[in-house]
C-alpha cells in the first residue's frame, strides 16, 4: 500500500479539507441535478476513503513507532521476552548481536532500575532505506533512581521480517543537542 494512503501527511489532510469545502460549496451553488449528486458523492467518497485507509492500514512508520512504545513499556515492566520479541534476529549494536546485547542490557537495567520513554517521532526523522527497511529518529529518555533523566537522540532501523512483522535491526545513539553532527555516543551500560 502506498505510504501516502496508509500514512498520509497533515498537508494531504489539509488539501483534502480544502477540496471537501470547495466540493460542498459547489454542490450547494449548483442546480443539484442527479448528475451533480453523483459527481459530488464520488468526490466525497474518494476524500473520505483516505482517512479510512489511514485508520485501517498500519504503515511501516506507524508500526515502528508502536513497536518502540511496546518495547519501552515491556522494558519498564521488566518483561524482557516481550522486549526482545520486537528485536530482529539480524540485530546488531556495534559488535553485539541480539543475544550478546540482551546479556548486557537486562542485568544492567535490572540492577540500576532503569526506565525508558520514547517521544518526538517527527515525520522528518523518518527515512525509507529500502522497501523492507526504515529508519526512524526519536528522543529517548532514560532514567534511574540515581540519575533523573538523560535524553538521547536515537535512530532505530527496522526491517520487515519474513513473517511480515517489522522488527528493530539496530540503533545509533547521539547527543540530544548535536544529534549526528557530533557522531555516535556510547551509552553507559550498553555493550
Amino acid at each position: 500500500m502506498p505510504t501516502w494512503l496508509s500514512d498520509p501527511s497533515s498537508g494531504l489532510y489539509t488539501g483534502l479539507t480544502v477540496i471537501f469545502v470547495i466540493t460542498v460549496g459547489a454542490w450547494f451553488r449548483s442546480s443539484q441535478t442527479r448528475r451533480v449528486h453523483f459527481t459530488v458523492g464520488g468526490i466525497l467518497l474518494a476524500i473520505l476513503s483516505i482517512p479510512i485507509v489511514d485508520y485501517l492500514v498500519e504503515s511501516p512508520r506507524e508500526e515502528a513507532v508502536r513497536r518502540l512504545g511496546e518495547m519501552a513499556t515491556a522494558a519498564n515492566a521488566h518483561q524482557w521476552d516481550a522486549v526482545f520479541a520486537n528485536i530482529s534476529d539480524q540485530f546488531r549494536y556495534h559488535s553485539s548481536d541480539k543475544a550478546a546485547f540482551r546479556s548486557v542490557v537486562v542485568p544492567n537495567a535490572e540492577r540500576h532500575g532503569a526506565t525508558i520513554h520514547f517521544k518526538s517521532f517527527d515525520r522528518e526523522n523518518v527515512e525509507m532505506l529500502a522497501e523492507d527497511r526504515i529508519r526512524i529518529g526519536c528522543i529517548a529518555q532514560v532514567s534511574t533512581p540515581a540519575v533523573d533523566v538523560v535524553p538521547y537522540y536515537v535512530e532505530a532501523e527496522f526491517g520487515n521480517e519474513s513473517d511480515g512483522t517489522w522488527r528493530m535491526r539496530g540503533f545509533q545513539v547521539y547527543n540530544i543537542a548535536q544529534r549526528k553532527r557530533a557522531g555516535e555516543e556510547r551509552v553507559p551500560g550498553l555493550p
